[in-house]
């Protein structure tokens, strides 16, 4: 707790210890390390007035300073965040799919669907927002967000084909009648004799 006390963050400028108290923390180390004296007398009375000046008067200039710096670095990290973010655009009578979001912290529904659908675009709103129809036609009552949204694709129907290669060696080419080769997500399956 004292370290994250007494290192200075990035965002503010400043230690929290310093922002709480209005001065710098006295650190252990500080203690046992000789450090230069100061041989003036110190009065007490002027000690505390001097404290009390300081948190008085200069402790919100310091917190004030850290509300600036902390503005100005959420700043420079919302325009870092929306450079990467490129959302989907997404036009009426799309289909797409809805990530479950109340699923991604569990981990019981490892094996679940993390998304559901297919859903058809039905109302484009504004700031990337969608109405939703499901397949009968029934209009959501909810609005999704189109980092939620992911394009569906429909299966496509694969034809199976007879391929037959010439080139194969003269003992082989008995064995070209009985393959058929049939296309599945971009791979091949060989089925012999079918």
């Amino acid at each position: 707790m004292l370290a994250y006390q007494t290192k200075k963050h990035a965002t503010t400028g400043y230690t929290p210890f310093q922002l709480t108290y209005g001065r710098q923390a006295v650190l252990p180390i500080e203690l046992i390390l000789p450090i230069d004296e100061i041989h003036a007398e110190i009065n007490l009375e002027d000690s505390i007035l001097s404290r009390a000046f300081d948190l008085i008067d200069k402790l919100p200039e310091v917190q004030e300073k850290a509300k600036q710096n902390t503005e100005t670095s959420q700043e420079k990290q919302k325009e870092r965040h929306d450079r990467k973010l490129k959302p989907e655009e997404f036009e009426i009578g799309d289909k797409v799919l809805v990530q479950r979001k109340n699923i991604e912290a569990s981990r019981s529904v490892k094996f679940e669907e993390k998304r559901t659908g297919p859903f058809t675009i039905y109302a484009k709103l504004g700031n990337g927002a969608y109405q939703l129809c499901n397949t009968k036609g029934q209009i959501l009552q909810k609005y999704y967000n189109s980092d939620r949204l992911e394009r569906y694709y429909e299966r496509q129907n694969w034809e199976p084909q007879v391929v037959i290669e010439a080139s194969l060696p003269k003992p082989y080419k008995h064995l070209l009648k009985t393959f058929i080769i049939i296309p599945l997500f971009n791979t091949y399956k060989s089925y012999s004799r079918l």
